[in-house]
């Protein structure tokens, strides 16, 4: 019984030597490898927990330290009664094994230090208590970018990395006040970006698909890379995006290369691959303009970037990471789902695909060409078939209004918020909505500063295009006359049943009769009659008997 294995466990720490401690915590951790739930007697769990602090104290082998915190890890997953492991001085001891006490970030045992590190990040996870001592009560944060340092020229295991990092985007993301400590550090901002950098600059060979050359990445790096990224999502959410200081241009600057590289990379498996990608666009959601721009480096000579082939060259820009957040995207829209699947799906690419459009003219230019081309077929409602632009239209409905208004921005967008072009490609009924919220309704331009340009309709377009039905967008069949036939006074009798049917449902507030006003948007017919000015009566008037 596990009881007994404790109670044998307990009594060990006390009188047994470190060969019997290694042995007796050794045939636990192997028996509870994939225990995340513990029935045993609060007393006993109590009790070990404060043998093993008092062990991991103590002077002893590091074999020994390593089997004590690794059943400390496996003790940690349980939410609940953490003891003493979540109280200063075990939290302080732990941080010491981990190399996290400031004084000791260069004293570093792989196995125990890993095993450590593990320890705090399910504690910080599962406890208040250790969360505030973590990020404030300690040196901790300092510690671990202390120990960044460390990274470039010295061989530190690759494990330490990434539980380093693990930590620390546990933190940033449970603690908010410790972001603004990294998003005004551009010190230790920096710090991060090499530790990311150095996960693309391995000598792995690359590979090629029929439209990019992919980077092959290690899985180790990859997961690496993805701790940073969450950790740099978190820091850098509410960063400024409009004027920044040359310091920290030069590094969001840098970042977008780094952006473009890890887009461009490829793990051991699609679902990996894809997993790196969802994080590198989640980032991208709160990157600034220069950064952005990274994405699509200069080419001048368009056969060849930095001495290889590239196969997307457009506008004298390479514009392969387009490429990719545009097959990120058609892999979301496919996949679909419901609910809260779908806006935690699409809400990141749809976000950081409207940034990017908005800010860089190339992949706009590019995605316009993949997602609107130019209009041949007009028969069908834009809603009707699988493209993208099918896809997207479809989604103008939703009834998740984060997913319909971020479909909604970037088709707006993609058309140079022209709404003439946006009502052509998806219909005025599907983009009502979003014109209706910018006071469009009447037509006319967005905000945004774009170049101008002229529609290049197809023949097949042009031949149609008087016959489209601009609410649905699309040519649509001559319909009979449903009152041929009927008398005048059918007509009139079937108007006034109509008419009285509209007025009950308005005086009920089932509906409420509009009409576009002055700034673009709808208003309420009774306020806009009660702004007509009627003409002075003539003074004249009132002398008549």
């Amino acid at each position: 019984m596990m009881e007994d294995l404790v109670r044998s466990m307990i009594s060990m720490l006390d009188t047994g030597n470190e060969e019997d401690i290694c042995a007796k915590f050794q045939e636990f951790n192997k028996e509870n490898a994939r225990t995340f739930s513990f029935d045993i007697d609060a007393e006993y769990k109590k009790n070990l927990i404060r043998g093993i602090i008092d062990s991991l104290a103590m002077p002893r082998s590091s074999e020994c330290h390593a089997q004590c915190l690794e059943t400390l890890r496996i003790l940690s997953r349980e939410k609940f009664k953490l003891y003493t492991m979540a109280e200063r001085e075990g939290v302080q001891i732990l941080l010491r094994h981990a190399g996290l006490d400031i004084e000791s970030v260069h004293e570093m045992e792989d196995k125990v230090t890993i095993e450590a590190q593990k320890c705090l990040c399910n504690l910080v996870f599962n406890s208040d208590a250790v969360q505030r001592i973590c990020s404030s009560d300690s040196t901790c944060v300092e510690a671990v970018i202390a120990r960044m340092k460390l990274y470039k020229g010295t061989d530190i295991n690759a494990d330490i990395k990434f539980f380093d990092m693990r930590l620390l985007f546990l933190l940033t993301a449970l603690c908010s006040h410790i972001r603004p400590r990294f998003g005004n550090d551009v010190a230790a901002l920096l710090l991060l970006l090499e530790t990311l950098e150095s996960t693309t600059q391995s000598d792995d060979c690359s590979e090629t698909d029929n439209e990019t050359i992919y980077h092959m990445m290690s899985d180790r790096d990859a997961n690496l890379a993805m701790e940073v990224l969450k950790t740099l999502f978190n820091v850098s959410m509410g960063a400024k995006r409009g004027e920044l200081d040359e310091e920290e241009e030069t590094l969001y600057v840098q970042l977008g290369g780094i952006c473009r590289a890890l887009l461009l990379s490829k793990t051991s498996t699609d679902e990996k691959t894809e997993e790196l990608q969802s994080h590198t666009v989640n980032l991208l959601t709160n990157m600034p303009n220069c950064c952005i721009q990274e994405l699509t480096p200069e080419c001048p000579d368009e056969g060849a970037a930095g001495g290889k082939m590239v196969h997307e060259i457009y506008l004298g820009r390479n514009i392969d990471a387009g490429i990719v957040l545009k097959q990120f995207l058609e892999k979301r829209l496919e996949r679909g789902g419901k609910g809260c699947r779908l806006v935690e799906s699409l809400t990141p690419i749809l976000s950081a695909l409207h940034a990017i459009c908005k800010a860089n003219k190339s992949i706009r230019k590019h995605l316009r060409n993949e997602i609107l081309p130019p209009l041949r077929d007009a028969s069908k409602l834009p809603e009707e078939g699988e493209t993208i632009r099918n896809r997207l239209v479809r989604l103008m409905t939703n009834p998740s209004t984060d997913v319909k208004d971020l479909v909604a921005d970037l088709l707006f967008v993609l058309c140079k918020e022209n709404v003439d072009r946006l009502v052509k490609y998806t219909g005025y009924g599907n983009a009502a909505g979003l014109l209706c919220q910018l006071g469009l309704m009447a037509g006319g331009h967005g905000d945004g500063d774009y170049s101008t340009d002229e529609e290049s309709d197809t023949e097949e377009y042009l031949e149609v295009r008087n016959k489209i039905n601009p609410i649905t967008g699309r040519v649509e069949e001559d319909k009979p006359d449903p009152t041929e036939g009927w008398t005048e006074e059918q007509k009139e009798f079937h108007a006034n049943q109509l008419a009285n049917m509209f007025d009950k449902l308005s005086r009920e507030g089932v509906i409420q009769p509009m009409k576009v006003g002055p700034d673009g948007r709808p208003v309420p017919i009774e306020e806009a009659v009660h702004q007509i000015e009627l003409p002075a009566e003539s003074s004249d008037l009132s002398d008549v008997d």
